[in-house]
């Protein structure tokens, strides 16, 4: 391995940190924008589970194109579309908006600044007796954002307010636009003639009857669920 593949790793895991450590802080959110709107926790959770639903469903899409047009510029465009998802949020004048900045928006764009692309960028740069000690190396920095923002996110909120903190979040997500370039990247077969590319509908089905795929995605749900059900 040599600088190059390190500072791609290093990227990656910052990518992932920030993107994380805002998802994972919504939870805190709730109490402050439930008052703001005079709503009961209920409508702002029914946003976090768009959000999370969301989140999961477009990742094999998400992939695709990363896969299709660069990783690069799929991490960058969807930094910028969680950026207008959080100034939704921070602008909202109704239910609804927060449905849509919350839920729709940075659910769906989520997927481009998480596991789904960054894994695949970290796979083409590191050898393959190596990958699962750097995707794992990768993967935990997404607790550690949960670890590390969330508690200063507590602090923002106590001491500026949560729409001064949305802000602030926002900030936070722009520094993953320049680290996109050290991402960038295609597939290595993205070169092959479409006629002879594997589908998506057939990876997907592929997959479904993978019994490794089926416990792995067994296994997430139950992690997922308790927390997301935690943060909700």
């Amino acid at each position: 391995m040599n600088n190059k593949s390190y500072l791609i790793i290093a990227c990656a895991s910052i990518v992932i940190l920030l993107s994380m450590g805002v998802r994972q802080s919504f939870g805190l959110f709730q109490t402050p924008v439930a008052q703001t709107f005079g709503i009961g926790l209920a409508a702002f959770s029914l946003s976090l589970a768009i959000q999370n639903l969301l989140w999961g469903l477009s990742q094999p899409f998400i992939g695709a194109l990363a896969d299709k047009f660069g990783s690069g510029r799929i991490i960058a465009l969807s930094a910028i579309a969680q950026v207008i998802g959080l100034l939704v949020l921070a602008n909202a004048t109704s239910i609804w908006e927060l449905h849509l900045g919350v839920g729709v928006i940075i659910g769906i764009a989520g997927s481009g600044t998480t596991w789904a692309v960054l894994l695949a960028v970290v796979a083409r740069n590191v050898p393959e007796t190596r990958r699962s000690f750097f995707f794992g190396l990768t993967s935990a920095m997404g607790t550690g954002g949960q670890i590390i923002i969330a508690p200063i996110n507590q602090i923002s909120i106590n001491t500026f307010g949560w729409v001064d903190t949305i802000f602030m979040l926002s900030v936070l997500l722009i520094i993953i636009i320049p680290l996109a370039y050290v991402l960038r990247g295609k597939a290595p077969n993205s070169s092959v003639r479409e006629d002879a590319a594997e589908t998506l509908t057939a990876m997907l089905n592929k997959a479904r009857k993978h019994s490794g795929y089926l416990f792995l995605t067994a296994g997430f749900f139950v992690c997922g669920f308790h927390v997301m059900f935690i943060m909700a």
